[in-house]
Protein backbone atom coordinates (compact mmCIF):
# COMPACT_ATOMS: atom_id res chain seq x y z
CA UNK A 1 0.00 0.00 0.00
CA UNK A 2 1.44 3.22 -1.16
CA UNK A 3 2.52 6.09 1.63
CA UNK A 4 -0.56 7.96 2.57
CA UNK A 5 -3.24 5.78 1.01
CA UNK A 6 -4.00 3.70 4.54
CA UNK A 7 -7.37 3.65 4.99
CA UNK A 8 -9.18 5.29 7.64
CA UNK A 9 -6.43 7.51 8.47
CA UNK A 10 -6.89 11.20 7.84
CA UNK A 11 -5.36 12.74 4.86
CA UNK A 12 -6.06 16.60 4.78
CA UNK A 13 -4.06 18.39 7.51
CA UNK A 14 -6.04 20.97 9.24
CA UNK A 15 -5.15 24.67 10.43
CA UNK A 16 -6.38 27.61 11.75
CA UNK A 17 -8.90 28.52 8.52
CA UNK A 18 -10.32 25.22 9.97
CA UNK A 19 -11.29 26.44 13.34
CA UNK A 20 -13.85 27.94 15.35
CA UNK A 21 -14.53 28.29 19.12
CA UNK A 22 -17.99 28.11 20.61
CA UNK A 23 -18.70 29.56 23.92
CA UNK A 24 -22.12 28.90 25.37
CA UNK A 25 -23.87 28.83 28.72
CA UNK A 26 -26.39 26.22 30.22
CA UNK A 27 -28.58 27.48 27.36
CA UNK A 28 -26.67 26.85 24.25
CA UNK A 29 -29.94 27.73 21.68
CA UNK A 30 -30.03 30.91 23.44
CA UNK A 31 -26.56 31.94 24.55
CA UNK A 32 -23.82 31.23 21.79
CA UNK A 33 -20.89 32.95 20.87
CA UNK A 34 -18.89 32.15 18.18
CA UNK A 35 -15.38 32.90 17.70
CA UNK A 36 -12.87 33.19 14.95
CA UNK A 37 -9.45 31.88 16.31
CA UNK A 38 -6.94 33.90 13.81
CA UNK A 39 -4.18 33.86 15.93
CA UNK A 40 -3.90 29.55 15.42
CA UNK A 41 -2.70 29.24 18.93
CA UNK A 42 -5.46 27.13 20.94
CA UNK A 43 -4.25 24.99 23.43
CA UNK A 44 -5.35 22.43 26.15
CA UNK A 45 -2.90 20.08 28.07
CA UNK A 46 -4.72 17.36 30.30
CA UNK A 47 -2.27 15.67 33.25
CA UNK A 48 -4.35 12.23 32.95
CA UNK A 49 -3.52 10.25 36.91
CA UNK A 50 -1.98 7.11 34.78
CA UNK A 51 0.41 10.00 32.64
CA UNK A 52 2.78 12.45 33.98
CA UNK A 53 0.73 12.59 37.40
CA UNK A 54 1.58 9.01 38.23
CA UNK A 55 3.73 8.22 41.28
CA UNK A 56 7.20 6.38 41.19
CA UNK A 57 6.51 4.36 44.19
CA UNK A 58 10.53 3.62 45.67
CA UNK A 59 11.61 0.39 47.48
CA UNK A 60 14.51 1.33 50.07
CA UNK A 61 15.72 4.24 47.24
CA UNK A 62 14.89 2.02 44.09
CA UNK A 63 12.40 2.12 41.56
CA UNK A 64 9.44 -0.60 42.83
CA UNK A 65 5.92 0.68 40.67
CA UNK A 66 3.97 3.28 39.47
CA UNK A 67 0.79 4.01 41.32
CA UNK A 68 -2.01 6.34 39.72
CA UNK A 69 -1.51 9.95 40.47
CA UNK A 70 -3.91 12.57 41.58
CA UNK A 71 -6.95 14.02 38.62
CA UNK A 72 -6.27 17.49 37.60
CA UNK A 73 -8.13 19.64 35.29
CA UNK A 74 -7.85 20.31 31.73
CA UNK A 75 -5.46 23.72 31.43
CA UNK A 76 -6.89 25.48 27.84
CA UNK A 77 -5.54 28.59 26.27
CA UNK A 78 -6.09 30.80 23.17
CA UNK A 79 -6.04 34.49 22.05
CA UNK A 80 -8.24 35.95 19.45
CA UNK A 81 -8.25 39.03 17.88
CA UNK A 82 -9.68 42.18 19.49
CA UNK A 83 -12.68 43.87 18.07
CA UNK A 84 -14.62 44.89 21.41
CA UNK A 85 -15.15 44.34 24.85
CA UNK A 86 -18.37 45.69 25.24
CA UNK A 87 -21.38 45.48 22.76
CA UNK A 88 -23.10 48.56 22.06
CA UNK A 89 -26.06 47.35 23.37
CA UNK A 90 -27.27 44.49 25.46
CA UNK A 91 -29.78 43.26 22.38
CA UNK A 92 -26.79 41.94 20.48
CA UNK A 93 -24.97 39.02 20.72
CA UNK A 94 -22.27 38.66 23.48
CA UNK A 95 -18.49 39.28 22.79
CA UNK A 96 -16.02 36.49 23.90
CA UNK A 97 -14.97 38.53 26.89
CA UNK A 98 -18.55 39.89 28.05
CA UNK A 99 -19.36 35.42 27.85
CA UNK A 100 -15.78 35.10 29.57
CA UNK A 101 -16.28 37.70 32.62
CA UNK A 102 -20.38 36.99 32.74
CA UNK A 103 -21.03 41.04 32.02
CA UNK A 104 -23.04 42.99 29.75
CA UNK A 105 -24.47 41.11 27.18
CA UNK A 106 -23.66 38.00 28.82
CA UNK A 107 -24.57 39.27 32.35
CA UNK A 108 -28.19 36.66 32.28
CA UNK A 109 -25.99 33.88 30.59
CA UNK A 110 -26.85 30.32 32.97
CA UNK A 111 -23.44 28.88 34.72
CA UNK A 112 -22.57 25.03 33.18
CA UNK A 113 -21.29 24.94 36.75
CA UNK A 114 -24.06 22.73 38.50
CA UNK A 115 -22.06 21.63 42.22
CA UNK A 116 -23.36 24.76 44.08
CA UNK A 117 -19.47 26.05 43.70
CA UNK A 118 -20.62 29.30 43.09
CA UNK A 119 -18.19 29.72 40.55
CA UNK A 120 -19.65 30.59 36.94
CA UNK A 121 -18.22 28.46 33.94
CA UNK A 122 -19.26 27.85 30.54
CA UNK A 123 -18.54 25.35 28.17
CA UNK A 124 -16.83 25.76 24.51
CA UNK A 125 -16.42 23.22 21.61
CA UNK A 126 -13.67 23.82 19.17
CA UNK A 127 -14.74 23.09 15.83
CA UNK A 128 -11.85 21.64 13.23
CA UNK A 129 -14.00 21.35 10.23
CA UNK A 130 -12.77 18.84 7.62
CA UNK A 131 -11.93 20.47 4.40
CA UNK A 132 -14.29 20.65 1.64
CA UNK A 133 -12.71 18.68 -0.85
CA UNK A 134 -12.31 16.05 2.04
CA UNK A 135 -14.56 12.96 2.71
CA UNK A 136 -13.09 13.45 6.20
CA UNK A 137 -15.26 14.10 8.91
CA UNK A 138 -14.72 17.22 11.26
CA UNK A 139 -13.58 17.34 14.52
CA UNK A 140 -15.13 18.75 17.91
CA UNK A 141 -13.48 18.75 21.09
CA UNK A 142 -15.33 19.97 24.12
CA UNK A 143 -14.74 21.72 27.15
CA UNK A 144 -16.67 20.97 29.92
CA UNK A 145 -17.16 24.00 33.15
CA UNK A 146 -14.44 26.27 31.86
CA UNK A 147 -13.30 29.34 34.07
CA UNK A 148 -10.42 31.94 33.69
CA UNK A 149 -9.00 34.85 32.97
CA UNK A 150 -8.90 37.16 29.93
CA UNK A 151 -5.99 39.17 29.40
CA UNK A 152 -5.30 42.70 26.80
CA UNK A 153 -2.15 42.83 24.66
CA UNK A 154 -1.77 46.02 22.34
CA UNK A 155 -0.15 44.74 18.86
CA UNK A 156 1.57 46.83 15.84
CA UNK A 157 -0.87 45.35 13.47
CA UNK A 158 -4.07 44.16 15.92
CA UNK A 159 -5.04 43.97 19.81
CA UNK A 160 -5.35 40.56 20.95
CA UNK A 161 -7.37 38.71 23.87
CA UNK A 162 -5.82 35.74 25.75
CA UNK A 163 -7.45 33.06 27.30
CA UNK A 164 -5.97 31.54 30.22
CA UNK A 165 -8.13 28.98 32.43
CA UNK A 166 -9.18 25.37 33.10
CA UNK A 167 -11.82 23.08 32.29
CA UNK A 168 -12.99 20.96 34.88
CA UNK A 169 -11.94 17.37 33.71
CA UNK A 170 -9.61 15.28 33.08
CA UNK A 171 -9.40 15.45 29.48
CA UNK A 172 -11.20 17.20 26.25
CA UNK A 173 -14.28 15.19 24.80
CA UNK A 174 -13.49 14.28 21.06
CA UNK A 175 -16.37 13.53 18.70
CA UNK A 176 -15.86 13.20 14.83
CA UNK A 177 -19.07 14.97 13.51
CA UNK A 178 -20.48 15.04 10.04
CA UNK A 179 -20.52 18.82 8.41
CA UNK A 180 -23.90 19.48 8.92
CA UNK A 181 -23.80 18.77 13.12
CA UNK A 182 -20.93 21.71 13.02
CA UNK A 183 -23.21 24.43 11.51
CA UNK A 184 -25.37 26.59 13.84
CA UNK A 185 -28.83 27.93 13.85
CA UNK A 186 -28.76 30.27 16.45
CA UNK A 187 -29.88 33.48 15.69
CA UNK A 188 -27.34 34.79 18.63
CA UNK A 189 -23.57 33.84 17.20
CA UNK A 190 -20.68 36.36 16.62
CA UNK A 191 -17.65 35.98 15.05
CA UNK A 192 -15.92 39.53 17.42
CA UNK A 193 -13.61 38.81 20.29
Amino acid sequence: MAVGTHPGIARATRNLRDDELRIYDATPAVNLTIVALDSGDLAWESTRPQGRNAINVLDRGSLSHLRPGDEAPVRLTFTIKYVECYKQTVNLPATAYEAIHHIGSAAGWVTTNNDNGGVYTLDMDFIITAPNDSSEESEMISFRKVHGDVNFTEGDEFNTLAFDGEAFMVEPEVLKVSSTTTTTTSTTTTTTA
